[in-house]
Parts: C-alpha cells; sequence; structure tokens
C-alpha cells in the first residue's frame, strides 16, 4: 500500500494526496482523495470519495463509490451506490450492488452489472454550472475547518455574521439577519426569516419564510412558507411543505410526503406521495 497524505482534514476524516492498494491489500475505513490519485486493486471496508483526482479502480469496495470532478475508470465491486457527478469515468465492467448515478458526467453503466436503479441526469446547464463550481467546491474541501458548539445561535434582524470555515452544531438557529458560514449540523429545527447561506443544512426541521442558499439540505421536514426561497444544489426531506407563493430551486428534490402549493424548479424531483396545485418545473419528475 501506498499513501500520501494531505494535513488538511475534513470533519475529522483523513484526506489522501495519493491512495494505492494493491491486489491482496485491505484497508478498514473510509477513503477520501482530494486533488490526487487513487487506485485500488485490493479491497476497501468503507465509503471511497474522490474530488478533482485521478482514479482507477479494480478492487472491491465495501460501501459506497462517489466521484466528483474526477476522472479515470471502473472494473471492480461496489456493495452500495456508485455516483459520479460531473467525472469522466471509463466503465470497462465489474459489479454495482446498489444504484449506479451519473450526473453530467460522462460515463456509461453499459458494461457494469447493476443490481439496484441506473439514473443518467444529463443537461447542458447543470454541466456548465457544475463545471463553472469546481473551483469553489474544491478549494471549500481542502480548506482547514473549525466546529463551533451551542445550544441556539439567534440572528437578530439588522445583524450579520459571517464565519469562514466554521461548521455549527447547535440545537436551535433562528435567522432574522444574515448568517453565512460553512454548515448547520444536527440541528433540531433551523428558522429562517431573514438570509442563510452555508455549505450543508442538517436539521430535524427547516423552516423558511426567508432566503435559503445552501449546496445540500438534508432535514425530516422542510416548510417553506409564502415568499421564502430554498436555493440548493440537492433537498432531501421525509416531509414538504411549500406554501403559496413559496419556492424552490435545486438540482435534486427528493421527499416522501410534499404538500406542494408553491413552485419546485428542480433538475430531478422524486415524492412518493403528493398533493396539492403547485408548479413542477423541470426535465425529470417522479410522482408515486
Amino acid at each position: 500500500m501506498k499513501v500520501e497524505k494531505s494535513d488538511r482534514t475534513i470533519e475529522g476524516k483523513e484526506v489522501f494526496k495519493i491512495f494505492e492498494l494493491e491486489s491482496g491489500e485491505y484497508y478498514e475505513g473510509d477513503v477520501l482523495v482530494v486533488e490526487g490519485k487513487a487506485r485500488i486493486d485490493g479491497s476497501v471496508d468503507g465509503d471511497v470519495i474522490t474530488i478533482d483526482s485521478e482514479i482507477k479502480i479494480e478492487g472491491a469496495i465495501d460501501g459506497d463509490l462517489v466521484t466528483l470532478f474526477s476522472k479515470g475508470s471502473f472494473n471492480g465491486s461496489v456493495s452500495g451506490d456508485f455516483v459520479c457527478i460531473s467525472s469522466e469515468m471509463k466503465i470497462i465492467g465489474g459489479n454495482v450492488e446498489g444504484d449506479m448515478v451519473s450526473v453530467a458526467s460522462k460515463s456509461t453503466a453499459n458494461n457494469v452489472a447493476v443490481e439496484g436503479d441506473k439514473v443518467n441526469v444529463k443537461f447542458p446547464l447543470l454541466s456548465s454550472i457544475l463545471k463553472m463550481a469546481k473551483p469553489l467546491v474544491v478549494k471549500k474541501a481542502i480548506k482547514s475547518e473549525e466546529i463551533k458548539e451551542m445550544d441556539e445561535l439567534v440572528v437578530k434582524e439588522g445583524e450579520s455574521i459571517k464565519w469562514e470555515g466554521v461548521h455549527l452544531k447547535a440545537r436551535r438557529v433562528e435567522v432574522r439577519g444574515a448568517l453565512k458560514l460553512d454548515s448547520i449540523k444536527e440541528a433540531k429545527e433551523v428558522i429562517v426569516h431573514g438570509t442563510l447561506k452555508c455549505g450543508a443544512i442538517s436539521s430535524e426541521l427547516l423552516r423558511t419564510s426567508g432566503e435559503v442558499k445552501c449546496g445540500a439540505v438534508n432535514a425530516n421536514r422542510v416548510e417553506v412558507l409564502r415568499d421564502g426561497n430554498i436555493w440548493s444544489g440537492a433537498v432531501d426531506c421525509d416531509e414538504l411543505l411549500i406554501e403559496e407563493g413559496g419556492r424552490i430551486k435545486a438540482g435534486a428534490v427528493n421527499a416522501k410526503r410534499a404538500k406542494v402549493d408553491g413552485t419546485i424548479t428542480s433538475g430531478a424531483f422524486s415524492c412518493d406521495k403528493f398533493e396539492g396545485i403547485g408548479r413542477i418545473k423541470g426535465p425529470f419528475s417522479w410522482r408515486w
């Protein structure tokens, strides 16, 4: 095994510049390669994620394989999902037990055995957006981080807080002014009346009558009230409520149950149970 580690970490995880695993070798743990090279001929017990890297997979991954802005080849096995985002992958063969998802990528699942679903989201506008975002995404991935922990954060009307490189762990966040930071984690509720900009939100409840700009939203319940807006790369939730006048613009929106009286504009929208009189705009839409 040949490895070269970066001096950075992402959410406490080691970052590799070079990760090479020979046939017959075994590695336990997640593998995160940023602006480097990954070659896996052996077995990895964990997820493999590459960002802006060269990649060659001919071994076994007992987890998910995610490539972002990466280039390489695949002829191995993945027990989880295989997700390519804005990447160029040559699929020689192999098998994927989960889903095979390609987003704005040059890749094909024709030569690989996929037990789950095959999803290919590809249109020029999304590809252009991802190319423009690449320098920012890579820069954020490799920079140092700080974790702030508190019970409650209230940003008052007229107040502006900007925390660079900060990940916030708080039970409750209320924004009436303006807040900008890297992420909000493990919150019970995030309430936005003003403006919130961050890389990711993880919360039991996200409710907005203001403006939320976020790379990814993961919540049990998302409520977009009248005149509220969410701009995001992806919104994933169990319950989604959009009142009349509320809007979501996202690359992908996934909800188990949705009541939409406002507007969703998305590259892909999926929902198990749908009701409402709102508008769904985008190339792909599933309502079951």
